[in-house]
């Protein structure tokens, strides 16, 4: 055996890996060499050994190792004893890309004066704590002096304290409009510039009590906590363009509107179409969202449908019957793709369909007066309707979602849903036209008679108004109903796949329904003293109402004798039509786009599928960055806090952009981890002053920084250079 060096020159750099070799014969008698162990990661001195070791043993002799006393080992090691052990490349790595970024130029000219120690080397210490080891403020203040940044910074550790973090929070809040207006220009300057942008809403959650925009509520992940909302526009490579605090549990296409509304106005929007998920595929959105020049691109909801399309492919898809047995899944996506062709859609690489629906305008003429069944009070009465769909379907969770949607008050909203309440066939006349001349309070007042009363209360209340000749009906005041001309690009879309999943799921959900019901009935047959039928009406409705599935059974009760006792039995009868109509959606969706957004069908479809960017920048603030939970009690501090989180993302997304073109593609939590290893360590030699030295970095260290084009980083003349000892 014997050891060998293998050296690799890669650029400028010469690589050495020493290996231990063993030779032998292979079974034709030829001589070769086979490796044993690598010995990378061995210290020179033991591979010096090793090798002395090996030639003695060769030669036959024995090695006897030079006696050392205890007191010569003792006094070698105090000659190079280390004070501390830094965390450095991690932290500097991050510091050079702030650096690219001239954060330090930003901040210093928008953040006022400090004494002693700048607010924007507080936000910078702040920043890398959340790319390279997140906690709490106080936890950043204990992690400061095991660092390399009182050297690199030339910032005295105790300088570093609550007090000027808290201080600095406050100046980044008051400069944050700036901050972020500045971002966004450096960002549309980088090598690719802002193509497409992306919104989306998160929110996070405190521990404790909130600050004063905090509401309690149910957070994305379904945790109930005080929260407060963020809003983030971001680029197609995940750079953070604008980002907003706003008061948890706010309805999120108002937040959306005032972002991109903002977003215009400071010019981070120009020409870049917008992508947004279908909280904004409501028509008074989609009249916003073009009032505000914004092109946009988003996806209808379901009751739109018919609002904006004649008539979809999804009518070819009625009456379908899916086996869901894993074993016929690939038969049935290749039947299901043969309808979609058949219906005019052409497929996609990803395995979804689409067809191009063109551009419509929907007009109205309201110079002239409305066709019978087309005035405000019908229109009323069926935009209440869709406000009982969307708390059925759980498209609104709340009156005071709806209160923002229409721009109204939750009080406001509940006097229209009142209307519900009346009688079907008052209702049916009422959309026919008949109930114009009624006022809205007279309305209300017939809603809240009995059934068998209402008809003739609205009979008699329509006569009196002809007695009085009232032709002209006042408008309700709370809800804006009007429709102006909207001119919209629209795409249709079609995923097998997700076809099948929700079919196999509502068949899933049936079941489990059916067994509950039964469940329920055994129980009820076997108690002594069976419940009354109200009750039992009432647990039907509490299965039906988390599955949206109130409209779409009948719940009844029927007598049964059981064992000489009388006792009452759940029935549940599903409306076919209904299901049928609910079911033919499944896997289909409408895309509406500004006419100015010039994309193909197919762009526009994968443009609005590629949104999962956001996502992942929310997932990364979350979990890497440590978003939540938020420890602060002040409404300013909570928006630092998000702005910090925001600055540290934008240090990881430039990371892994210049990482994506090299041959070390990684996440920024890959690269950290790489990094952590390779650290500052302050020696202080024979007792004299301490002087610094860099841990050898490995082989990944060496080709993740080469990458990065931060070489000079692991050279340990350059970085003594760069240091302010503390």
């Amino acid at each position: 055996m014997f050891i060998r060096t293998t050296r690799i020159k890669r650029g400028e750099k010469i690589y050495e890996y020493p290996q231990l070799v063993e030779s032998y014969r292979q079974k034709n008698g030829r001589p070769t060499h086979r490796v044993i162990a690598s010995l990378k990661d061995w210290p020179a001195q033991a591979i010096e050994n090793l090798r002395v070791a090996l030639a003695a043993t060769k030669d036959g002799a024995a090695v006897v190792p030079a006696e050392r006393s205890a007191d010569q080992g003792i006094a070698i090691a105090a000659q190079h004893q280390v004070i501390s052990n830094l965390v450095f490349l991690p932290v500097a790595v991050f510091g050079a890309i702030w650096d690219r970024w001239q954060l330090f130029d930003l901040l210093d000219r928008l953040l006022p004066t400090a004494s002693i120690v700048p607010h924007s080397q507080i936000i910078q210490a702040l920043v890398l704590h959340r790319c390279v080891a997140p906690g709490s403020k106080l936890a950043a203040c204990s992690w400061f002096p095991t660092t390399a940044l009182p050297e690199l910074q030339g910032v005295k550790a105790r300088y570093f304290n609550n007090s000027r973090v808290h201080r600095a929070l406050q100046a980044l809040n008051e400069v944050d409009g700036a901050v972020q207006e500045a971002i966004a220009q450096r960002v549309g300057l980088e090598k690719d510039g802002v193509l497409v942008t992306y919104l989306d809403l998160t929110d996070t959650w405190f521990v404790g009590r909130g600050p004063e925009l905090s509401r309690k509520g149910k957070t994305k992940e379904g945790l109930y906590r005080e929260k407060v909302g963020i809003a983030l526009l971001c680029d197609q490579r995940g750079f953070p363009l604008r980002w907003k605090t706003v008061k948890g549990g706010r309805y999120e296409p108002t937040v959306m509107l005032e972002v991109v509304r903002e977003a215009v106005e400071a010019g981070v929007i120009e020409g870049q179409p917008v992508v947004m998920d279908r909280a904004m595929g409501r028509g008074a959105h989609l009249e916003a969202l073009s009032d505000a020049g914004v092109p946009f691109l988003t996806a209808l909801v379901r009751p739109e449908f018919a609002s904006f399309v004649d008539s979809g492919p999804w009518e070819s898809f009625d009456g379908v019957e899916l086996s869901g047995s894993p074993r016929t899944r690939e038969r049935e996506l290749a039947r299901l793709g043969k309808l979609a062709r058949e219906a005019g859609m052409k497929p996609l690489p990803d395995g979804r369909f689409f067809k191009d629906f063109g551009v419509a305008r929907c007009e109205r003429d309201e110079t002239k007066p409305p066709p019978d069944g087309q005035g405000p009070i019908a229109e009323l009465i069926r935009e209440v309707a869709f406000m009982e769909e969307a708390r059925a379907t759980g498209l609104a969770s709340s009156n005071l979602m709806l209160a923002d949607w229409y721009g109204t008050s939750s009080r406001g909203i509940s006097r229209c849903r009142k209307l519900t309440h009346l009688e079907e066939g008052v209702r049916a006349r009422i959309l026919q036209g008949e109930g114009e001349p009624l006022y809205l309070e007279e309305l209300r007042e017939i809603a809240g008679l009995p059934y068998e009363e209402q008809r003739r209360a609205f009979d008699a209340r329509l006569a009196d108004i002809i007695g009085q000749q009232r032709n002209t009906p006042r408008p309700p005041k709370i809800l804006d109903l009007r429709r102006r001309s909207l001119l919209l690009r629209r795409v249709g879309w079609f995923s097998p796949d997700l076809f099948l999943t929700r079919q196999e799921t509502a068949r899933r959900q049936l079941q489990l329904l059916k067994s509950q019901v039964d469940a329920l009935n055994d129980k009820q047959r076997e108690q002594s003293r069976p419940r009354p039928a109200e009750h039992l009406l009432a647990d039907a409705r509490s299965l039906l109402k988390p599955l949206h599935w109130l409209n779409l059974f009948d719940v009844t009760t029927r007598q049964r004798r059981s064992e000489g006792r009388f006792h009452h039995e759940l029935v549940l009868t599903r409306d076919d039509v209904a299901w049928q109509r609910r079911r033919r959606l499944d896997g289909f969706g409408v895309l509406v786009a500004h006419p100015t957004v010039l994309r193909s069908a197919s762009d526009l479809v994968r443009l609005y599928f590629s949104k999962d960017i956001i996502e992942k920048d929310f997932q990364t603030i979350k979990s890497e960055l440590d978003l939540r939970p938020v420890r602060h009690r002040t409404d300013p501090k909570v928006q630092a806090h998000v702005s910090l989180c925001m600055l540290a993302l934008l240090l990881q997304r430039a990371m892994e952009q210049r990482l994506a073109g090299s041959s070390a593609p990684m996440t920024a939590a890959a690269a950290t981890s790489v990094l952590a290893t390779c650290h500052l360590n302050r020696l202080q030699p024979d007792g004299a002053g301490a002087y610094y030295t860099v841990t050898r970095p490995t082989p990944q260290q060496h080709d993740l920084l080469g990458a990065l084009g931060l070489d000079h980083l692991v050279d340990d003349e350059s970085v003594v250079r760069s240091l302010r000892p503390r």
